[in-house]
C-alpha cells in the first residue's frame, strides 16, 4: 500500500489504549447517498465490534443507514425526524446535533464534512467525498464554481475545528491541505473496505480461473458526468468494431435521466444517443440500481471490471471488485494508482481508444484475465473494516475528552 500509514503522519499516536469506556456520537444525518450509507454503516458496525464496551450514538435523518446498522447492544440509534433536505440537514447538524451530544455527554464528535463549527467537544471530521478538493473533470459553469468556492471554505474552516481530519486516500490528503494552509498535521489517512455483505457473497465464489465466467464487461456506478461513462461507451464502440462478437456491457447504477425518460418525465439521455451513434445500443445493458446480492452475482459472473471515473477519492466498487477476484481495467488518474498498484491494468480516461485497446486485450487474452483476477484478489486482502475499525478506534481515543470534563 503505497500511502502513508497512521504511524507515518504527524499527529497521530498509535498504540493508545482503548480500554477505557468512550462514548461516540456519530454524525449519520448527512449520510443520503449509497456510498455514504455503506462507509457509515460499515465503519460504525466494525467500530461496534472491536469496542464492545465504548457506545456508539448514531444520529440519523433518513432510512437507510439505520436499516444498515447492526442490532447491537452499544449501538444507539437517534432519530432527526426534522433534518430532511440539505439546508434542514446543515441547520440541524450544527445546532442540534451539537445540543445532543452534550446532553450524551459525548466524549468525541465522529462528523462528516464541514464538521460541527459551533460544538467546543472533540470532533473528528470524514472527508470522504473528493468534489470539494479535486479539480472538477469538466470546466464548471458560474454556479458550480460558486458552489465549489464554498465547500472549499467551509472545509478549511473545519479543519481546523476538527481535531482530526480523515482522508480516504493518501492522494485525497494531498489535495486536501492545500486549503488549510500551514495547518497540515491533523490529516489522517484510513482506507475503507467492501462490506462484510460483499465478502459473504464472494466467499461461495470460486477463484476467477475456476469459475464460469460470462461474455461481458461489468461497470458499477451512478451514471453521473464525472463517472465519464460517454468516454467508456465510445470505448466500448471501438471493442465492438474490433470484436463484433465480443463481450456486452453492463452498466450498474441509478440512472436518473433514464429512469424519467421512461416515466416520459424527460428528454432520452444524450448516452443513449452516443450508443445510437457507436453502433452499441442493443449491447449494452443500464441496469439501473442493484441490491448486494444482484451487485454479488454480476461480480461474480463478469469477464472483468471497467471504470473510467475521473474524479475518485477512494472506489469502492473496486474493493468490491477485489473481494470477488475479478480482473480490472481502471484510470490511470486520481486516486486508482494509490488503491490498486501494480493489480490492475490501466487506461487513460480521456482517451477511448486507450480504454478500447486494455478491453480489447482483457476480451481476448485469457492467461491476462486470470494473472490480474489473482494480483486483484492479493490486493483486495490488504483492504479490512477490522483494520480500518482498529486505526479510527485510536483516532478517537487520542483526542477524546477526559472524563473528569465530559459535562
Amino acid at each position: 500500500m503505497s500511502a502513508k500509514t497512521m504511524e507515518e503522519i504527524p499527529g497521530t499516536r498509535m498504540g493508545a489504549s482503548t480500554s477505557r469506556p468512550r462514548r461516540i456520537c456519530v454524525d449519520g444525518v448527512s449520510t443520503v447517498l449509497a456510498g455514504g450509507v455503506t462507509y457509515m454503516s460499515c465503519l460504525v458496525n466494525a467500530l461496534a465490534r472491536a469496542a464492545p464496551h465504548w457506545t456508539f450514538d448514531v444520529v440519523v435523518s433518513t432510512g437507510p443507514l439505520a436499516d444498515k446498522l447492526d442490532r447491537l447492544p452499544n449501538i444507539r440509534l437517534h432519530r432527526a425526524a426534522w433534518a430532511r433536505g440539505g439546508a434542514a440537514r446543515f441547520v440541524y447538524r450544527q445546532t442540534a446535533l451539537v445540543a445532543l451530544a452534550d446532553r450524551l455527554r459525548a466524549d468525541v464528535l465522529l462528523v462528516q464534512f464541514p464538521g460541527l463549527l459551533l460544538a467546543d467537544r472533540p470532533q473528528v471530521m470524514i472527508a470522504m467525498n473528493s468534489h470539494y478538493v479535486m479539480e472538477p473533470p469538466v470546466a464548471p459553469d458560474a454556479r458550480s464554481r460558486f458552489y465549489r468556492r464554498v465547500q472549499r471554505f467551509l472545509f478549511s474552516v473545519g479543519y481546523r475545528r476538527c481535531q482530526r481530519t480523515v482522508f480516504v486516500s493518501e492522494q485525497m490528503a494531498q489535495l486536501g491541505r492545500r486549503f488549510v494552509g500551514r495547518d497540515r498535521t491533523r490529516g489522517v489517512v484510513i482506507y475503507e473496505a467492501a462490506s462484510p455483505v460483499m465478502h459473504r457473497l464472494a466467499a461461495s465464489v470460486p477463484p476467477y480461473a475456476e469459475r464460469k465466467v460470462e461474455p461481458y464487461l461489468l461497470a458499477v456506478g451512478t451514471v453521473a458526468s464525472h463517472k465519464n461513462y460517454a468516454v467508456m461507451v465510445r470505448a466500448y464502440g471501438e471493442l465492438a468494431r474490433r470484436l463484433p462478437d465480443g463481450p456486452r456491457l453492463k452498466i450498474a447504477g441509478y440512472f436518473g435521466a433514464l429512469d424519467a425518460f421512461r416515466r416520459g418525465a424527460g428528454p432520452r439521455p444524450a448516452l443513449l444517443d452516443l450508443a445510437e451513434r457507436e453502433g452499441v445500443a442493443d449491447r449494452i445493458d443500464f441496469l439501473g440500481s442493484v441490491s448486494d446480492e444482484e451487485l454479488g452475482a454480476l461480480f461474480s459472473r463478469c469477464l472483468a471490471f471497467v471504470s473510467t471515473s475521473l474524479l475518485e477519492a477512494f472506489n469502492l466498487t473496486v474493493v468490491e471488485a477485489m473481494a470477488f477476484g475479478v480482473p480490472l481495467l481502471v484510470p490511470d488518474t486520481s486516486a486508482y494508482p494509490e488503491q490498486c498498484g501494480d493489480s490492475v491494468l490501466y487506461a487513460d480516461p480521456s482517451d477511448p481508444k486507450s480504454v478500447a485497446e486494455q478491453m480489447y486485450r482483457l476480451a481476448t487474452d485469457r492467461d491476462l484475465r486470470e494473472e490480474y483476477a489473482r494480483r486483484a484478489s492479493e490486493r483486495g486482502r490488504l483492504y479490512s473494516w477490522e483494520r480500518s475499525a482498529e486505526q479510527y478506534l485510536r483516532v478517537l481515543e487520542d483526542i477524546a475528552r477526559p472524563r473528569a470534563s465530559s459535562c
